[in-house]
């Protein structure tokens, strides 16, 4: 069995996916955390300026709608061996799987 990728090389690739996708990913604190942040808020113009792929028009999430979690950032945590927490009602976490 192949040897599973680290934590950090699996969540860059895993940002770096759902960024090219147009999902509202940041690292609020820095680059060496064990995870990162998806938007459900939409961003503020700097950081539209960093993400120009950000697609405004695709619903990534919506905690008061049942907690609907596009099915795109699960697929893509999932294939990293990452798993999604809602860290309040306007974001999530990605990080490592614990299991």
């Amino acid at each position: 069995m192949a040897k599973m990728a680290s934590v950090k090389v699996r969540l860059n690739r895993a940002f770096k996916e759902l960024k090219g996708l147009g999902a509202p990913v940041s690292r609020r604190d820095g680059d060496d955390k064990e995870y990162f942040n998806v938007s459900l808020e939409g961003l503020t113009r700097e950081e539209e300026k960093a993400n120009p792929d950000y697609d405004e028009l695709v619903v990534w999430g919506s905690y008061y709608d049942n907690m609907y979690l596009n099915p795109l950032l699960g697929f893509v945590a999932e294939k990293h061996g990452l798993y999604i927490e809602w860290e309040d009602p306007g974001g999530l976490l990605v990080a490592n799987a614990r299991w």
